[in-house]
């Protein structure tokens, strides 16, 4: 019957499918289906770990209502009340929450300080370090040498194996780093501390790393963490820190116990979230478990240092701690010294450890220093850069780059390759406002490398290759004459007897040819380059303390290769001295500036790598105004350095023939009078007029030949014979004055504004070194000249 008929599904049937689809399709992997799809439910640790923090979160409300039921097996157990007259401050039957001082209310950031271990194991440690109050001086003039008498329930066996071969127990200061982040859970009151705390101590470089977590109570700067080693199985339980406050003040525990509530709810949130995103990738488990060094825990206590009274510093700090995380141009107060002392006590090593002195530097001012650090970077680049591109106009000709080591311009490549490349990596990592500077530093150092130090060593190095003396060819060898023969019976040659034939010479080995020496440099580059890359990617702190020593000896290729070719004035002044301040700025800046943006604490290396390349720069500089061979003995000169020509003539009083004074004419480049020393008189060159005693010339000078000048021919047997007399004689006169004066000496007896070439035609020493980065020859008569 057509009125007991099932109508057909309408419209809205297919939209409420379309909808379910939709939602079981969105939450497919954190079902059931999800599971029997992927073979997995991946949220499942985060769902056990909500329930696990609830299930701790219920605990500390039973424990604290005194609830047996809630609190189930959760107790605290208090530290040892003969601690408490060595904690940085007085907690007990005190308010922490009511303030007393003024302080500041965000302390995220980096601190340093020494510190120094003492044993709590034995009762004539325990009572020596509650008697000199962790006073060395103290504690050495009570000390007795009575047999160790352990505490109630210390085994030494165990004790040893858990304190491991850590020297915890360190009378010298060691080095102690601090870092902690900071999430305000009662806004004013309480907040929630994370972080880590590494140990180091003299003369070992191996260090213990902590995991902290715990309480800051800002209005007294008082602050309690609990500390578990990285390696250690179980973490930090910020629970703990209800044994370490005291409960004799209800407001101080009633804000513990609702600040551990609220860190426990955050925890609680962070973990639903993960649940709504409908994914979660749990970390990898290690294959291999790490080895745990120690069985330390620990409790620490830090009490932040007051800035003044409460009611008239306060104030000022807030907007202090305002204008650093905003900056709006106000005017502030001088930022106060952030400094706190520290104890941490291990309940289960039994010792303690107490810092004293530890300084500190907030986050937002550790940012503010590295912008600043990137902005003096990048003005060090750039005046380095300038004066690279300066000294690259410089020597544009072959003479010129030829007075170069390409060594030199390839150890300072190296430092802007690897400078660049630490930035760059510095700033992706960090993530925050400093990356930006950092990155543009990266760039500019990338730039100095890639577009004109790179480009310079590889131009310097084929300028080498190209003047290289190319070995001669070896002669073939004559061809062996033909074995002699005896006719035989029927006419036919007849073989010689071996004992009489003529041995033929083998064959010599063929000589390298281009090709073959420069595909086996090729290769050796290839090698090293690939090498260096991989210790650099697997290896970088021992890289980098093998490599510093070497590309900081950047200046000594050059004074080598000055001295091998008897050159000097191969880089200019200007070159040589900001180039080495330039290269100094960044380890000197981590070396010796107390307060630099790595927290690095001042070493004495760093006088020493300054002294150092100090010393190379002074060294170079002297062979520019000394000559190439100041500081070597006569009989330590290369032999073939030592043949070169001496330009400068002896000043007056040395040689007989030079007691009336020289008279050289006219220089034939700037075509100007090569004046007399000892009568300075004033004359007017280029519109400028100055005094010319020393015969220093500023402006450049050119030389055109004219097209109609008559040809003249030069006399090459006299030019050679008196280069050759000249050569002979002013050696002989330079070895017979270097064992009194040295070669130091000898220079500073000649002249060193004149310049007299081989053929005796003399020159203004500026001019004739401009020249010859041009050309080889003599202005005048166009014979060779020998380098400078």
């Amino acid at each position: 019957m057509a009125g007991t008929g099932r109508g057909s599904p309408g419209p809205g049937l297919a939209l409420w499918l379309a909808i379910w689809a939709l939602i079981l399709t969105t939450s497919v992997r954190a079902s059931l289906l999800g599971t029997l799809l992927f073979g997995k439910d991946t949220l499942e640790p985060v769902r056990e770990a909500i329930r696990q923090t609830e299930h701790m979160r219920s605990q500390v409300y039973g424990w604290y209502h005194d609830n047996a039921t809630e609190a189930a097996n959760f107790s605290v157990t208090p530290d040892p009340a003969e601690l408490y007259t060595l904690l940085p401050a007085t907690y007990s039957g005190r308010s922490l929450v009511a303030p007393d001082g003024a302080y500041y209310r965000d302390i995220e950031g980096y601190y340093k300080g020494s510190w120094s271990g003492w044993d709590m194991s034995t009762v004539a440690n325990r009572s020596l370090a509650i008697d000199s109050r962790l006073n060395l001086t103290v504690a050495e003039r009570l000390a007795t040498n009575a047999p160790p008498q352990y505490l109630d329930g210390v085994e030494r066996e165990k004790l040893v194996q858990d304190r491991g071969a850590f020297d915890w127990l360190t009378m010298d200061p060691g080095h102690m780093d601090l870092h902690l982040q900071e999430e305000h859970l009662l806004k004013g009151n309480v907040s929630l501390v994370t972080g880590s705390l590494s140990f180091s101590v003299p003369k070992s470089e191996k260090s213990v790393d902590f995991s902290l977590q715990g309480l800051h109570y800002i209005p007294t700067g008082s602050i309690f963490l609990h500390a578990m080693g990285d390696e250690a199985v179980n973490g930090t339980d910020v629970r703990t820190v209800l044994g370490m406050v005291p409960r004799a003040n209800n407001a101080t525990a009633n804000a513990t116990v609702a600040a551990i509530d609220k860190a426990f709810q955050l925890r609680i949130d962070m973990l639903e979230r993960i649940i709504a995103s409908g994914s979660y990738d749990p970390p990898e488990a290690s294959s291999t478990g790490v080895v745990a060094t120690h069985n330390c825990s620990l409790h620490v206590y830090a009490q932040l240092r007051s800035a003044g009274a409460y009611d008239e510093v306060q104030g000022s700090i807030n907007a202090l701690e305002r204008e650093m995380a905003v900056s709006t141009g106000i005017s502030t107060i001088a930022p106060p010294a952030l400094q706190l002392s520290m104890l941490a006590y291990s309940p289960e090593c039994r010792f303690v450890a107490s810092a004293k002195e530890v300084t500190g530097l907030l986050q937002s001012r550790v940012w503010k220093k590295a912008v600043r650090y990137a902005l003096m970077y990048m003005v060090v680049v750039l005046v380095q850069t300038w004066l690279l591109v300066q000294q690259m106009e410089a020597t544009t000709t072959p003479s010129g780059l030829g007075k170069l080591s390409d060594k030199t311009f390839l150890a300072q490549s190296v430092l802007d390759a690897y400078s660049c490349l630490i930035h760059l990596s510095v700033g992706v990592a960090l993530d925050n406002e400093t990356t930006v500077p950092l990155i543009a530093c990266s760039f500019m150092s990338g730039m100095c490398f890639m577009a004109f130090g790179y480009r310079y060593t590889i131009t310097i190095f084929r300028t080498h290759m190209d003047a290289a003396p190319t070995p001669a060819p070896t002669p073939a060898p004559a061809p062996a004459p033909a074995p002699a023969t005896a006719p035989g019976s029927e006419g036919q040659p007849m073989p010689v007897d071996a004992a009489g034939a003529t041995a033929t010479p083998p064959q010599s080995a063929g000589v390298e040819t281009a090709e073959e020496r420069t595909a086996r440099r090729r290769g050796r580059a290839i090698f090293g380059v690939g090498f260096f890359l991989m210790m650099v990617a697997f290896f970088p702190l021992v890289t980098v303390a093998i490599l510093l020593p070497f590309v900081y000896s950047f200046w000594i290729p050059q004074i080598w290769r000055n001295v091998q070719r008897g050159t000097r004035k191969a880089i200019l002044t200007r070159c040589v001295v900001g180039t080495t301040m330039a290269r100094l700025f960044v380890p000197l800046y981590v070396l010796l500036c107390p307060a630099n943006v790595l927290m690095a604490e001042p070493s004495a290396w760093g006088y020493v790598l300054g002294a150092y390349v100090v010393v190379q720069m002074l060294v170079l500089l002297g062979q520019d105004v000394l000559g190439p061979h100041f500081f070597l003995r006569a009989a330590w000169v290369p032999e073939h350095a030592a043949a070169g020509w001496e330009y400068h003539p002896a000043v007056a009083g040395v040689d007989a023939e030079q007691e009336q004074g020289a008279e050289y004419g006219d220089c034939a480049i700037c075509l100007a009078e090569i004046e007399d020393t000892a009568k300075p008189t004033r004359r007017r060159s280029g519109g400028a007029t100055r005094w010319w005693t020393f015969g220093r010339r500023d402006g450049s000078y050119g030389y055109d030949r004219v097209d109609e000048a008559e040809e003249f021919e030069v006399d090459e047997e006299r030019t050679t014979r008196r280069y050759e007399e000249k050569q002979e004689s002013g050696w002989a006169w330079m070895a017979r004055l270097k064992p009194d004066v040295g070669a130091a000496g000898a220079l500073r007896r000649r002249r060193m504004d004149v310049m007299v070439a081989p053929c005796q035609h003399a020159f203004h020493t500026e001019c004739l070194e401009r020249w010859l980065t041009i050309k080889n020859e003599c202005p005048s008569c166009r014979s060779m000249l020998p380098p400078v």
